[in-house]
Order: structure tokens, then sequence, then C-alpha cells
């Protein structure tokens, strides 16, 4: 004989309160629906559960002697619907983020801490490349990006505007050793003004050179917002905007997680960019 859960939950609620009024308000039914399940499953059972007077309800022998376990059922019934809900309104699983490389040394270290804080069940997963690569192929959920994001299948936000800077060792300013990223988009025009030119993929090598004395060098300013490295100097702003966006794939509807992580990078990254240089 299989027992209905509804009435064996309703059953559970009286023993709890003895009360058909407080049961069904616990349970979200009405008081007729409570005592028509209390009574399909006495019928069941073929014993009487609870005695109904005017003035309240007692239970009998046969239903104190599966009240406690009536009521634990109840309460963990209770405590499994919470966590279920509870696991649905959390944001966790994988999370692929990617950048170029002189934004993951730099200014993301504090950022993806913020992210640890406030998403603890989060598997972030951070992938550091000057390559644009293909969301969907890689399975990346936000691409950080630099300049103009040109790709029908993204969705991009631009999170604010950077301009590259000149630096050099304190001491050093006129040295006419230029140090430049090797796929800088104005390369050509810069190093016209300097009769050597060391080309360097890592920006974070670059400055590495510059406060060394190796010579000066061009990087994009986010680098130096907060920056306390001794003896670097930025002896000239270039005029040229450039912009930051965030970008990820198209999706309707947009999913929480994805909504809610790339909200607050983009909050996170406007703040950094709008702070001086030094």
């Amino acid at each position: 004989m299989e027992l209905m859960n509804n009435e064996l939950i309703c059953f559970a609620a009286i023993c709890k309160h003895l009360s058909l009024t407080r049961a069904s308000k616990e349970l979200g039914k009405s008081k007729a629906q409570v005592s028509r399940q209390l009574a399909a499953l006495e019928k069941q059972l073929g014993v009487t559960l609870v005695h109904r007077t005017t003035r309240k309800l007692v239970l009998t022998d046969h239903g104190e002697s599966i009240k406690q376990l009536a009521i634990e059922a109840l309460e963990n019934l209770q405590e499994l619907n919470y966590r279920a809900k509870s696991l649905s309104d959390c944001i966790s699983g994988k999370f692929k983020i990617t950048m170029p490389n002189s934004i993951a040394s730099s200014i993301f270290g504090d950022i993806l801490k913020g992210l640890q804080e406030r998403y603890p069940a989060v598997n972030f997963e951070i992938s550091s490349s000057n390559n644009v690569e293909n969301l969907l192929e890689s399975n990346v959920d936000i691409a950080i990006r630099l300049n103009n994001v040109v790709d029908d299948t993204l969705i991009a936000h631009k999170v604010g505007n950077y301009n590259d800077i000149l630096i050099s060792k304190i001491d050093n300013t006129k040295n006419n050793t230029l140090l430049i990223y090797k796929n800088h988009s104005s390369k050509e025009s810069i190093k016209k003004n300097y009769s050597d030119v060391i080309e360097v993929d890592n920006t974070s090598i670059l400055m590495n050179f510059v406060a060394r004395g190796v010579g000066v060098g061009v990087i994009p300013n986010y680098l130096m917002k907060g920056s306390h490295i001794n003896n670097i100097h930025i002896t000239q702003i270039f005029d040229t905007e450039r912009s930051m966006y965030i970008a990820y794939p198209y999706q309707n509807p947009l999913p929480r997680k994805l909504a809610e992580i790339s909200a607050f990078i983009r909050v996170e990254l406007d703040s950094v960019l709008s702070k001086p240089s030094f």
C-alpha cells in the first residue's frame, strides 16, 4: 500500500500545529482541503489519527505513534525545498573570461578578487591571450577587447577609453631607444622618431625593460592605474583615445549568471579607467 505524499504532508502539519487553521496556513491550502486530505489518509490506513472537537484537535494513539516521524519528514521536505530553491538562485558553475595579456597582468587582478568574493560558487577560468578568439568555439563566456568589436554574433559594450603614454626611467628620459609592443596599431608613426626600436610582445616585460633603463616605452595608460613602480615616469600622453569593450556571444534571453558578472566587470573596468594614471 502506497500512501499519498500530499495526505502525509497535511497530517504532518496537523501534528505540528494541532490546528487546521495554522496547518492550512503553513501549507498554503484551505482548511477544507487539509481536512479532506486528513480524512482520505485515515480512510486509506483504516485507522483514526486525529480526534476532532469543536475547540481543538487531539492525536489518537495511532497518530501519536507516527507524530515525530511525520514532523521530521515535513521539516526535511521544507529544508529540501529551501535548498533546491537556493540552488536555482545561486550563481555557480564554470565561467571563462579571456582578455589581452596587458589587462590580465595589470588591472584585472583586483577585479577577479572582487568576482571571487561576490560569486564564491563560480569557478572562474582566465585566458590571457593577445589573439582574438572565437568565443563560441572556445567556450568563452566573456571577452575583454581593445578597440572596436566587429562581429555580428557578439554583443559588445564599451566600458571606457584609454590613451597610450610614453614612459621612461626617471633619469633616462632622453634615451633614444624605443620599446614598443610589436602589434601596436600606430607603431610605424611612433618608430620614426627613434634611432633604435625594440619590439616586445608582452607589455609587462616592456615596463620591466623601461624600469631597468633599456629605453623609453609606449604602453596603454591603464597599466599605470594605481601603479607604484619605482623610477617610472610618464613623459608624454598621446592624443588618440582608444576604447575598451566587453563582449559575449548573443543569447536571448541572457543567462542571469552572464548578465550579473558582465555588469560587475563593466562597472569595475569603468572605475579603473576613470582613475588618474599616476
